[in-house]
């Protein structure tokens, strides 16, 4: 059996202690980009599914600042990028993701796809 008041006590305690909730400086666009893309179609899911991409080993290749290969990879600065991502938990865990791919050199190496059908690299 749960002990309410103790319950109760936890949460008196999150209030007391965590700043208020307030909405991002990108709310608007967040919700303009969702009702924009409601009703839109999976293309990415539709691709890797009719390519069975999601049962097959592909090949990537080195990413590199001077690789033509990426002339046309998407730049986006921080505000954009955080709109895209729809907000900035996936932004905050970047560094933690890239540490993980760091080799014991200190080396990090990016790897991209470019299926042959396609002119983007992603």
């Amino acid at each position: 059996m749960i002990d309410f008041e103790i319950v109760r006590i936890a949460a008196a305690l999150v209030n007391a202690n965590q700043l208020p909730y307030e909405d991002s400086r990108f709310t608007e666009q967040f919700i303009e980009m969702i009702e924009r893309n409601r009703n839109r179609p999976n293309l990415l899911a539709d691709y890797v599914e009719r390519h069975r991409l999601d049962r097959q080993r592909v090949a990537f290749f080195r990413m590199d600042a001077t690789n033509p290969e990426i002339n046309d990879f998407p730049r986006m600065d921080l505000d954009e990028l955080i709109v895209f991502a729809v907000g900035t938990y996936h932004v905050k865990i970047a560094k933690s993701y890239c540490s993980e791919h760091v080799r014991e050199t200190g080396v990090f190496t990016i790897e991209a796809h470019r299926h042959p059908e396609q002119k983007s690299a992603i």
